[in-house]
């Protein structure tokens, strides 16, 4: 897809994140139409949710395409890939937002089998920059 027609689609993406985003108050979604405690059942539910997906990063694997190069590291947003003798180690508090997987150069970071024939993206005015930025960097 190119041209005013992603355009379009990554505005709208970007519109309906700040909507988002704007109803999101200390961790609860304040939505009218949910009752305060069906919000707050979700917010526990979610937050063992959050605990069982950060040991899912061990499925996360650098095949033989790796370069060594950090960039998985370098725009990991919690800091959870370290290079330890030039190969990328997950140190089991990922979010899974699959920065490492979309930024590769060389397409070398696996989940599992998933995604090894799978294209890679990311937003194209999304740096490695602006990643680091995020971590503070």
């Amino acid at each position: 897809m190119k041209g005013a027609k992603r355009e379009k689609l990554l505005e709208d993406a970007d519109q309906r994140f700040r909507e988002i985003a704007a109803s999101i108050d200390k961790g609860l979604i304040v939505r009218p139409d949910i009752p305060l405690l069906s919000a707050l059942l979700k917010r526990f539910m979610y937050e063992g949710f959050i605990r069982s997906i950060h040991d899912a990063d061990k499925n996360f694997i650098a095949d033989g395409r790796c370069t060594s190069c950090g960039t998985c590291a370098a725009v990991c947003p919690v800091k959870n890939i370290e290079m330890i003798a030039e190969k990328p180690v997950w140190k089991h508090h990922c979010e899974l937002c699959c920065a490492c997987i979309h930024f590769c150069p060389v397409e070398a970071i696996q989940y599992g089998q998933k995604t090894k024939k799978r294209g890679r993206y990311h937003h194209p005015s999304l740096t490695i920059a602006d990643m680091k930025a995020q971590r503070g960097e």
